[in-house]
């Protein structure tokens, strides 16, 4: 009996380790950041690019459209999401504002073929170091904190306006698969999926609910490594990921409303050249989530 019990033990503090991933303080209970950390995690807020997210200025209104305005509200006691409302001051929860803007210059002067791309969170500071830990240090624990962030972008606007079918996750070259051991989208994507079930179960109050149940479709496949973009202008990596996704044989893509997701949303050409190829092979629609937005 004594032996279970330190077994149960054993495995309880490798799911929830007794301090904070980022500051090493003892966090709340059942969660991995304590309180300081997890408030620290920086909302995408102000002006941002209806398509990609830019925030300003790079997102300047000078289209003719007019700009939508959303709000931040709560999803719960910890985990803030985006809602829509013409009315915002009507709502004290409201906040902070933020608005969406026409298009960026960058999409404007080349569009991505995803519809939109939506990043609740800024890829700073506490966000980027639990991103980190999760992708680089194998502590694959942090993908209940990172789909938790990003299921607060589910209530955005721009994907309520047409819910998803689909979750599809950003794949990896098979090389660099077998160098991480596993794809950190594809986690990202199951986790996420399955916030979504339980909280339209009823058994996880404060997320998000979907009119369905969504699921996660590994329809991509990468057919050329194209290395590090890290160092690569927004220009430059359009062109090293040309052609280097492909729909998988026998993957159900047309007709369908997919949402593409990756970890961190930069300049969006891995998005773009995803969602390009995805349309090509008749999706009806494509937009794109991710944790963060850098």
């Amino acid at each position: 009996m004594k032996m279970f019990h330190t077994c149960v033990q054993w495995a309880g503090a490798l799911l929830y380790p007794p301090f904070c991933a980022v500051c090493g303080e003892p966090p709340v209970r059942g969660r991995h950041l304590c309180s300081g950390c997890a408030a620290g995690a920086a909302r995408v807020g102000g002006a941002v690019c209806r398509q990609c997210s830019r925030g300003a200025p790079g997102a300047v209104a000078l289209e003719s459209e007019s700009a939508v305005t959303v709000a931040s509200g709560r999803l719960g006691a910890s985990e803030p999401g985006l809602a829509g409302d013409s009315s915002p001051d009507s709502s004290p929860d409201l906040s902070p504002k933020g608005r969406l803007l026409p298009r960026c210059a960058d999409c404007r002067a080349r569009a991505p073929a995803f519809a939109c791309a939506v990043a609740p969170y800024l890829a700073g500071g506490v966000v980027r170091e639990v991103v980190h830990q999760f992708k680089y240090d194998g502590k694959r624990y942090l993908r209940r904190v990172l789909a938790g962030w990003m299921a607060a972008g589910l209530e955005d606007p721009r994907l309520k306006e047409e819910p998803p079918e689909v979750l599809v996750p950003v794949p990896l070259h098979w090389w660099k698969l077998r160098r991480r051991g596993f794809n950190q989208a594809e986690v990202l994507a199951r986790e996420l999926a399955s916030i979504v079930a339980q909280a339209k179960s009823g058994d996880v109050a404060g997320y998000p609910m979907l009119a369905v149940t969504i699921g996660v479709e590994e329809l991509l496949k990468r057919v050329r490594d194209t290395g590090t973009q890290t160092r690569l202008g927004r220009g430059e990596r359009l062109e090293n990921l040309r052609g280097a996704f492909a729909v998988r044989p026998r993957a159900r893509v047309r007709g369908r409303r997919i949402l593409l997701v990756d970890d961190v949303l930069t300049t969006g050409a891995t998005l773009d050249a995803c969602a390009e190829a995805l349309l090509k092979d008749g999706a009806a629609s494509v937009r794109a989530l991710a944790v963060a937005r850098g």
